[in-house]
């Protein structure tokens, strides 16, 4: 992982945040939660619609449209989420969690085991803010400190919680791009072996964006950018070739 995930972290949280200031009729989705766990500086800060449209500018001033893609993925990944709670899911592993608040703020998640995989000084921090925010940790969330490129998920996880038994909902926002090809293969061979009926919902980076191939305006602007700011994008994905892929588990996307 990056050495300053981190802040990665907080730059994605901060653009979930405007989300609280839109009228409630356009609203992509309602975060109760995120605005705690941003430092008082930034939280002053957003209070301001000047700010907020600066902030927006610079965002996709780096590449036209990524502030757009945050919050859209965002409301994709929980309207993916709350269909798996509705069709029974019992458990969500978050891989690369960083600052989501789905654990705390999704309608009926309480109800059942959340395991959230970070590293570990990402979790240090984000502890202390939930529980600054919400009072105390909730008792349905596990956190497991992980390091993707070093430790497997089958060491892991089963310790740390998960039922192999039962089907889970595996949610990789934000992280694939950021770990070694050798990771994802060991993530997603994980997958593949847990129970019938799991799901898993991943975001990912076209391999055209790693290479610095694309057309699309801004892809080498910001694989730049990233790489400049120590969280290089190192793994990709040709989209077209996602049915051809080692595991079983991608071939549903064909």
């Amino acid at each position: 992982m990056p050495n300053n995930s981190g802040q990665t972290a907080f730059a994605v949280a901060t653009m979930r945040a405007f989300e609280h200031y839109q009228p409630e009729a356009r609203r992509l989705f309602d975060d109760p939660v995120v605005l705690g766990l941003l430092n008082a500086p930034s939280r002053f800060m957003l209070q301001s619609a000047i700010i907020r449209k600066i902030l927006q500018m610079m965002y996709n001033g780096v590449a036209p449209g990524v502030f757009g893609l945050q919050v859209c993925r965002t409301r994709y990944i929980d309207e993916a989420l709350k269909t798996a709670l509705s069709d029974g899911i019992g458990q969500v592993v978050t891989l690369g969690t960083g600052l989501d608040t789905r654990a705390y703020r999704i309608p009926g998640i309480d109800r059942l085991q959340v395991i959230e995989v970070d590293l570990l000084n990402i979790q240090r921090i984000k502890k202390q803010r939930i529980l600054r925010h919400v009072g105390h940790l909730p008792g349905h969330v596990r956190y497991l400190p992980m390091d993707f490129n070093f430790q497997s998920l089958e060491d892991t996880l089963p310790e740390g919680g998960l039922d192999m038994a039962k089907p889970a909902l595996f949610i990789l926002e934000g992280l694939t791009q950021y770990i070694s090809r050798d990771a994802i293969d060991r993530i997603f061979g994980f997958i593949s072996k847990t129970a019938s009926g799991s799901r898993v919902i991943f975001s990912y980076v076209p391999q055209r964006v790693i290479d610095k191939t694309s057309s699309t305006a801004g892809a080498s602007t910001l694989t730049m950018f990233m790489g400049a700011n120590n969280s290089p994008w190192v793994f990709g994905i040709d989209p077209s070739r996602i049915a051809g892929m080692p595991h079983p588990i991608f071939r549903q996307f064909r």
